[in-house]
């Protein structure tokens, strides 16, 4: 089958090429940008631009079946201080990739949205895909705003969604340090003999999903028939401050922690249920989070200094 990855050069879209690949899929990436942390692949077509290009969106489009969307230009810490250019880059840019879907007769996406920014805060129990939703920060409402408008398109155009809702992704070549990922930002800073900082008292609950987890799903979803709404995570919940115990243990080293106010946009827990997922794909988790943190401390280690450029 042949695949178009939208993202497929960034931090998650990398790793679902590789998965892409492994499993003899034909791959084609459009992306603004190369990804620094791992190399071009000479079976694998490469567009470079913008997805609401038309020029490039029909070279990109040409021959494939379908689409896994994994492109975005803020996260929910940097979205709010833009909210215009986190819709006009993030949703406007969806219309004319959808339009020229259409043309093309590409009638299957996946998109990645958020199962970290659109839930609310549900303190008794991991969220499933039904549970009320209520996004505080622009990126969450533009991702919801995205999953909104594919689903107006599978009713009047019948393309065939599926809308995975990943939980705290990690793992490495998570290369935008101090921005978004807990875990790769922490690492990072160990690595670097940098203090650490947190938001609040260290309590705020996560799920974290490590990226080949994610890409293994993804290439579940592709090769399966089924549509819908799916949650994607591990179901288990970690405080900041479990996992600060985890990075000292993991890396060896002793590090200080300076704490910042809390920040409103937190919620105080999330935790995904990812039953859907595993009843209709069959997927579950394969990388618990003391090997993941392991495997992610040792490519920090091995690639440090690109972190720093």
């Amino acid at each position: 089958m042949r695949v178009l990855l939208i993202g497929g050069a960034g931090f998650v879209g990398s790793h679902v090429t590789d998965r892409f690949r492994a499993a003899d899929h034909d791959v084609v990436v459009l992306a603004r940008s190369p990804n620094r942390f791992n190399p071009s692949h000479d079976d694998v077509t490469y567009h470079s631009g913008d997805m609401a290009d038309v020029e490039t969106c029909d070279q990109a489009l040409s021959g494939v079946s379908c689409v896994i969307h994994m492109a975005g230009s803020t996260v929910p810490g940097t979205s709010d201080q833009d909210p215009e250019a986190d819709i006009r880059n993030n949703l406007l840019s969806l219309f004319p990739l959808l339009k020229r879907m259409r043309h093309h007769h590409v009638r299957k996406m996946v998109y990645l949205s958020s199962g970290g920014a659109i839930y609310q805060d549900k303190r008794g129990g991991p969220s499933s895909e039904a549970d009320p939703l209520g996004p505080l920060t622009s990126y969450g409402v533009v991702k919801l705003a995205v999953e909104n408008y594919l689903q107006i398109e599978a009713r009047r155009h019948g393309l065939n969604t599926v809308i995975l809702r990943p939980s705290n992704l990690y793992g490495p070549r998570q290369g935008r340090v101090g921005v978004q990922g807990l875990i790769g930002t922490l690492l990072w800073r160990v690595a670097h003999n940098q203090p650490i900082e947190i938001w609040g008292d260290g309590e705020i609950r996560r799920d974290y999903l490590h990226v080949r987890d994610i890409a293994e799903l993804c290439l579940r979803t592709v090769e399966a028939q089924e549509t819908g709404i799916f949650n994607a995570g591990s179901g288990l919940s970690h405080s900041v401050s479990d996992i600060i115990a985890k990075v000292r243990r993991i890396s060896g080293r002793n590090f200080d922690v300076i704490r910042k106010p809390a920040r409103a946009a937190d919620i105080k827990t999330n935790v995904l249920c990812c039953a859907a997922a595993r009843e209709v794909f069959r997927w579950t988790p394969a990388i618990d989070l003391d090997e993941g943190i392991a495997d992610t401390w040792n490519w920090v280690l091995g690639n440090s200094r690109a972190a720093l450029i």
